[in-house]
């Protein structure tokens, strides 16, 4: 109900202030570290480097792909520990000499591992699980049972033989047909996660007193949804101010070069393809779990309920964890952050070294101004090519470079060394 002073829904207003405040935190604590991580992980210089400066412009710009390569190696790492067994999961009973037990354990395990191999992605989760873990310090999933009905008609029968109304025509029934009974898994990003700063860094999900999860879903998805009763409904004017470019710099570094595909392809119609942002609110008030959705933060979708009438098991269904231990933060630094000023030190060995190796192939020339000299000839430095001046000894002059020494190698292969150290990671590279 409508608060009397505001006339605003109080459930509304209490999951945008949750959302504007967990936002604007996420925002100022987070957002400039995993854009960087993530142009790390993509042999891209983080955004304000001097390399995109003009002064840069001609020189050496190369990223040495260090990091890409650790997170590579965890992923490997992450793999072989959950998939080099025939079975995906194995479960053995506490007394083996227990039949029932025993015959339970044989069931589970058949079970679990038809729906790992078949029906969930569990090879791409657990790999991108770790990946994001890496890259962006934690990850973020959520489990739950999609169970789904329809109403169809269908022709009404009798022994086996199709019954006919008092017209002769076939008679039909409405039943509700199911369509989907299956366990999920999905993971979330973190730019579409929100929870207090101030929860505890054991656990995140469920310490926190607001949780939002942040999906975006198709209008011909929401509009279904709607006339199946599970939203409530919202005309198309609601539904087009809802449409709008979300200013994300986190998904658009995660796709660099690439048009945003949230962005609306129609400018004037509702098109079904274009997409709304839903959020799943958890709410907690006098030690009680509450759960609805909204458009948004502009309208509400679903009445409030406690969290065991939507979810049988009665807790959040989400799970978040991290590969770096860090006490008393939530989201510690990533060890692609941690990894990040030798990351940079490597690049300026290597750029530097580089720009001396051409300097010493690709002599600089002095000219004096106004002499005819064949600038074009003399920048192009071809072999077996003629320079054609009027005073060679006067004219232009040759500045020699001496060339690298050993030491610029050595201190790439400190740099290296330290890198491994700090990620835990041993290359071949490393031996060498």
């Amino acid at each position: 109900k409508k608060t009397a002073k505001s006339g605003l829904d109080p459930w509304l207003q209490k999951a945008k202030e949750a959302y504007d405040t967990s936002t604007s935190y996420m925002d100022t604590n987070y957002r400039k570290s995993w854009d960087d991580n993530i142009r790390h992980f993509q042999n891209r210089h983080a955004a304000g480097s001097k390399y995109y400066s003009d002064s840069y412009k001609y020189r050496s710009k190369g990223f040495r792909p260090k990091t890409r390569t650790f997170v590579r190696s965890a992923e490997s790492a992450a793999a072989g520990a959950f998939f080099t067994q025939l079975e995906t999961v194995s479960l053995e009973p506490q007394d083996d000499k227990n039949p029932i037990q025993k015959a339970s354990a044989e069931l589970r395990q058949v079970i679990l591992n038809h729906r790992l191999n078949y029906t969930i992605p569990w090879f791409q989760i657990c790999v991108g699980g770790m990946q994001d873990a890496s890259v962006n310090g934690a990850v973020c999933s959520k489990q739950w049972w999609d169970y789904e009905e329809r109403e169809e008609e269908q022709l009404l029968t009798q022994d086996g033989m199709p019954v006919f109304d008092e017209s002769g025509n076939p008679a039909t029934e409405k039943v509700m047909v199911k369509t989907k009974d299956e366990p999920c898994i999905k993971l979330y990003p973190l730019e579409n996660i929100r929870f207090s700063p101030a929860a505890d860094w054991t656990d995140p999900v469920n310490s926190s007193p607001y949780f939002i999860a942040i999906e975006p879903m198709f209008i011909c998805d929401v509009k279904y949804m709607m006339e199946s009763g599970k939203f409530a409904k919202v005309d198309d004017a609601t539904l087009r101010t809802a449409i709008k470019t979300r200013d994300d710099s986190t998904k658009q570094e995660r796709e660099p070069d690439r048009e945003n595909a949230y962005d609306p392809r129609f400018s004037k119609e509702l098109g079904d393809f274009d997409i709304v942002f839903i959020h799943e609110n958890f709410l907690k008030i006098k030690g009680k779990d509450y759960h609805y959705y909204t458009l948004d933060t502009s309208v509400r979708l679903t009445e409030p309920k406690p969290i065991e009438k939507v979810y049988l098991h009665g807790i959040r269904p989400f799970a978040f964890g991290t590969n770096v231990i860090e006490t008393h933060r939530p989201i510690p630094d990533s060890l692609v952050h941690l990894a990040k000023p030798l990351q940079k030190e490597a690049n300026e060995i290597s750029n530097s070294r580089q720009d001396n190796v051409k300097l010493v192939l690709n002599k600089r020339y002095f000219v004096r101004r106004g002499r005819q000299v064949d600038l074009q000839s003399l920048v192009r430095n071809a072999a077996g090519s003629a320079t054609l001046m009027t005073n060679p000894d006067e004219d232009v002059k040759v500045v020699d470079f001496a060339d690298v020494t050993p030491s610029a190698y050595a201190e790439q292969d400190r740099v290296n060394v330290d890198m491994d150290d700090l990620l835990g990671s041993f290359s071949s590279g490393t031996i060498q």
